[in-house]
């Protein structure tokens, strides 16, 4: 049998984010979980880019699994 190994891509994309309070270490399991509960995808891991001290944001790159659209692509219209 012939076997397909299929190794999911990460998507990226950079946000900036305004819950400060979570950008510290100690918080990153809870960043996680918000981050993943306000964007709806399935982020596996996040880098913080920067810290604006002044305006109480973060810039920040998340990794996701993008999205499976296959099932909506398979449907077809009604004629």
């Amino acid at each position: 049998l012939e076997q397909k190994w299929l190794i999911p891509t990460l998507e990226n994309r950079l946000i900036r984010y305004e819950k400060i309070e979570l950008v510290t270490p100690r918080n990153h399991a809870a960043m996680l979980s918000d981050l993943r509960t306000r964007t709806g995808l399935d982020i596996k891991r996040f880098d913080i880019q920067e810290i604006d001290f002044l305006r109480d944001t973060a810039l920040i790159i998340i990794y996701y699994t993008a999205p499976d659209y296959g099932d909506l692509m398979d449907e077809q219209p009604e004629p």
